[in-house]
């Protein structure tokens, strides 16, 4: 399973960090996560990254595995935006969001 209850809770907490910092609360006082949240960039890339080589093939079984994961990746980008703890994880998931737009647009000449 890509998405497990260890995910959950990491997409839990990346909705209270943006909170926190939407509410101007200072660093110093966000509670200690037992996870660290920023982590699940790279299995919501992998899902995106997959379902883009899925519809550009055209592979309906990989279509049907990724698409019920879309959801928690789209909500986990949302808080992750309001976020100000993501320097590293920024590079990591432009690179990789480099590559699959690259093999959309390659896909498509």
């Amino acid at each position: 399973m890509i998405f497990s209850n260890t995910s959950n809770y990491m997409l839990k907490y990346q909705k209270a960090k943006a909170k926190l910092v939407e509410y101007d609360i200072p660093q110093k006082d966000y509670p200690k996560f037992p996870l660290n949240s920023n982590e699940l960039s790279y299995p919501v890339v992998y899902i995106l990254s997959r379902y883009a080589e899925s519809v550009i093939e055209n592979n309906v079984a990989d279509m049907e595995e990724f698409s019920p994961h879309l959801v928690a990746a789209s909500q986990y980008f949302d808080a992750a935006v309001g976020a100000n703890d993501r320097e590293e994880y920024v590079r990591i998931n432009f690179m990789a969001y480099a590559e699959t737009f690259g093999r959309i647009n390659c896909s498509s000449i």
